[in-house]
């Protein structure tokens, strides 16, 4: 079988997507030897992708992403290259594409929750990009041979919202996390060299992400506040991450006299080093694809507390605290109890270190290898 990737959502520089993007070609390609893999670049990721197998090869296309020109010029290529079947590992992919192929639904994020880099932009423009994303969405789904979700969440919600769709034409298919990366393995030493580079004294509960609007950390910043002084004292509230200038949950420390801490981007070795010597992990967001840091957090030892909003319930399945992102008083009372109560800390760690073996990024790979296959046995 040839199967060409559309990979210019490439690497950890696309958070969730380009993580997405890299293990599942990586794994396709290491657990499938005698089919044939293409993936499709941009530059930089070109050159960060770094797979060598004699049973891939990749290819500079230079097509920017939500162009006219993906949806002439990428059919062009196609055409050319004569896959047995296209997967187009986001939904921007051109319409009158009608061979087979699949792609991926994340969520629907960007149609409920505008950053602020759109949110500064006029009626019209914002107008016009929702119709744009609506419209990419429906006539995706019209040409594609299959839809893969990676949550049941995801799922249910594009059925209920584009009601056009037969449910049994996509399938959820749930992603992994890099166990090499992620786990409890991590040594002191490493935690102790980290916490150090980063000035971190105390105990502290861990944000990792950025700060647009819908990761509700302005709520998080007050719901911190609300803890008794002496908690407050005892541990730290860190960020991790790209933060604007003008964030405005650093304006709200700031207001509320929260001492956060706010380190900026870090690198990609310390990710896990930070999430191992967390107390606890704090994800407050209103809407996820995924969520795939609790899952990290996990894997490190550290307690997750999570906001129960869109697919992060799923995820974190019975093995997070879970809260209301809406209610503040809601959301600092389960964050005292994941950074107090030994008990419930002991269990939620327990049932951790089984609940992340459900996250494979092999078994993602063989499940997509199989929806493949499905579609060509249908198609002869």
């Amino acid at each position: 079988m040839k199967v060409v990737f559309d990979a210019r959502f490439f690497g950890t520089r696309h958070t969730g997507l380009g993580v997405y993007s890299e293990e599942l070609i990586k794994n396709m390609v290491k657990l499938f030897p005698n089919d044939q893999f293409i993936a499709l670049f941009n530059s930089p990721e070109f050159d960060e992708c770094k797979i060598i197998s004699p049973n891939f090869s990749k290819i500079l296309i230079n097509i920017p992403t939500y162009s006219i020109s993906e949806q002439f010029k990428l059919i062009k290529i196609l055409n050319e290259l004569k896959p047995d079947i296209v997967h187009f590992l986001n939904f921007n992919k051109p319409i009158f594409y009608f061979k087979p192929n699949i792609y991926t639904f994340f969520d629907l994020t960007l149609l409920r929750h505008e950053g602020k880099r759109y949110a500064k932009k006029s009626f019209l423009e914002r107008f016009v990009r929702k119709v744009f994303y609506i419209f990419q969405l429906f006539a995706g789904s019209w040409s594609s041979s299959k839809i893969l979700s990676i949550t049941n969440f995801a799922k249910d919600d594009f059925v209920k919202t584009f009601k056009f769709i037969p449910k049994n034409r996509i399938v959820p298919i749930w992603l992994g996390y890099d166990k090499n990366k992620f786990n409890e393995n991590i040594s002191e030493e490493s935690v102790r060299k980290v916490c150090k580079k980063f000035g971190l004294t105390k105990k502290f509960a861990l944000y990792v992400g950025n700060d647009r609007p819908h990761k509700n950390l302005d709520r998080l910043v007050i719901a911190w506040s609300k803890l008794p002084k002496d908690i407050q004292e005892k541990y730290d509230l860190v960020f991790v991450g790209k933060m604007s200038e003008d964030s405005s949950a650093k304006k709200i420390a700031k207001e509320y006299g929260v001492n956060a801490k706010f380190l900026g981007y870090a690198d990609d070795e310390d990710w896990p080093v930070l999430f191992k010597a967390s107390h606890i992990y704090v994800f407050p967001s209103l809407a996820e694809g995924f969520g795939l840091t609790i899952i990290e957090a996990m894997a490190t030892g550290s307690v997750v507390v999570s906001s129960f909003a869109t697919t992060l319930s799923e995820v974190g399945g019975d093995s997070a605290i879970f809260f209301d992102p809406l209610d503040i008083d809601d959301m600092a009372k389960k964050i005292q109890e994941g950074l107090e109560n030994e008990v419930l800390r002991k269990e939620m760690k327990e049932k951790a270190r089984k609940h992340i073996l459900l996250f494979d990024w092999e078994e993602c790979a063989r499940k997509t290898y199989s929806e493949y296959l499905r579609i060509l046995i249908k198609k002869n």
